[in-house]
């Protein structure tokens, strides 16, 4: 068909979303550009894209439709540089990816940078967030509620109802029993994080002691 004849696609800028199947069976399509406008990418929207070699999802991308890249079997790099949400609505147990993300079976990936440019993959199980590195050797097991970045080699996690703080190697800088209902990003300038519990919030330093408290 002359789908097989699509070889690179550039997506114009102001197109926001990316239809499920829009390049199933497009098995000679090398390049894709999404541009930034892009805000979700419906499911099987790769599927079967059997020479695409790599991906970048952009990161304007908020929600990722479920088996996105079944079937491509060339596919070795798919960065995704934020954590975004699935549409995985009755759909669990559909990897996102095939090919270097097959090893996780029944589990939902995200691609994202750490330290030294290294590519960490956060892992979702049964609703549950851990952390892997690239060569899939286990971090962090599936057992938080949350985890996504914080800048400059900080994770932000979430066990039951408290946030904590930890590092790429799964240390805990600070742990949930500092009452933390919220914890914001790493501010390089100031060396603090911005946190909120009951009743108060301000800026505590990496170890999770309070600099400031404001009544809210």
């Amino acid at each position: 068909g002359s789908r097989e004849k699509i070889k690179k696609v550039k997506i114009e800028n102001g197109v926001t979303s990316i239809g499920a199947f829009a390049f199933d069976k497009c098995s000679n399509l090398i390049n894709i550009e999404i541009p930034s406008s892009v805000s979700s990418i419906g499911r099987y929207a790769f599927r079967e894209c059997t020479s695409l070699p790599y991906i970048e999802i952009p990161k304007s991308i908020r929600i990722l439709g479920f088996s996105l890249f079944s079937n491509c079997s060339n596919l070795t790099s798919v960065i995704i540089p934020n954590p975004v949400s699935f549409d995985d609505s009755g759909s669990y147990g559909y990897s996102l990816t095939s090919g270097i993300f097959d090893k996780y079976k029944g589990t939902i990936q995200l691609a994202i940078e750490g330290p030294n440019k290294s590519i960490y993959y956060l892992v979702r199980e049964k609703g549950l967030w851990g952390l892997n590195d690239y060569e899939g050797k286990e971090i962090v097991s599936p057992e938080l509620s949350e985890l996504e970045p914080a800048g400059k080699g900080f994770l932000r996690f979430k066990i039951d109802k408290y946030y904590g703080i930890m590092n790429y190697s799964g240390k805990i800088i600070i742990p949930t029993s500092r009452c933390y209902t919220y914890i914001g990003d790493y501010k390089s300038l100031t060396k603090q994080f911005t946190y909120s519990m009951d009743g108060f919030e301000g800026e505590c330093n990496h170890l999770g002691q309070q600099v400031s408290r404001r009544r809210l």
